[in-house]
């Protein structure tokens, strides 16, 4: 082999390096939690535009048409707002994403007052990758170990995030939501 032919498999063995990571990393932040969630109570038209891509399919329902979903900042909501008004379920709705992780914005009055990541199975691994990321983006977590889940909580003045992270089946569940959201919505002021 030249010269020649040497800097050119090196030369070639370098630039497929480099593509290859930056594929690798396109993929990667796509499957983890990237976006920022710094603005709360905007509207829905607003959120979609600013966090589910135009090509992504979503599904959009009330509480009252699909009794079995679940979320917990949901139900929180729902028993703050009880006290407000007895039909809490025709005020919200959720926008969900058919993608991995899946995303559901919750909206109140079609303001954004939550969002939530499901991932079905996360490596522990992955897990650490996500938490970083958060890290990154919001501040270090205060950590719970459980021996059936474990739980993470980081708080801004903007946004608070709970983690949880199922042992068993390896699924995590991440809820975003507006730090004033439980003072917002007693004081009817959402």
């Amino acid at each position: 082999m030249n010269n020649k032919s040497k800097i050119s498999d090196i030369f070639f063995k370098i630039i497929f390096g480099v593509l290859f990571a930056i594929v690798l990393n396109a993929f990667t932040f796509d499957l983890y939690s990237a976006d920022l969630f710094n603005k709360w109570g905007i509207s829905r038209e607003a959120a979609t535009k600013k966090f589910i891509r135009s090509n992504e399919a979503t599904t959009v329902f009330t509480p009252v048409k699909n009794p079995d979903y679940e979320n917990k900042i949901m139900n929180m909501v729902k028993l703050i707002l009880r006290n407000v008004d007895a039909d809490t379920d025709k005020n919200i709705t959720v926008v969900t994403t058919k993608t991995n992780p899946r995303k559901d914005f919750l909206f109140f009055k079609n303001k954004l007052f939550s969002v939530l990541e499901a991932y079905n199975t996360i490596s522990r691994d992955e897990l650490k990758t996500v938490i970083k990321k958060l890290t990154a983006q919001y501040g270090e977590p205060n950590y719970n170990p459980g021996s059936e889940m474990e739980i993470y909580f980081i708080s801004t003045k903007v946004t608070k995030i709970i983690v949880h992270y199922y042992l068993t089946s390896k699924r995590c569940e991440i809820y975003y939501y507006d730090s004033l959201l439980y003072h917002k919505l007693s004081a009817n002021d959402f």
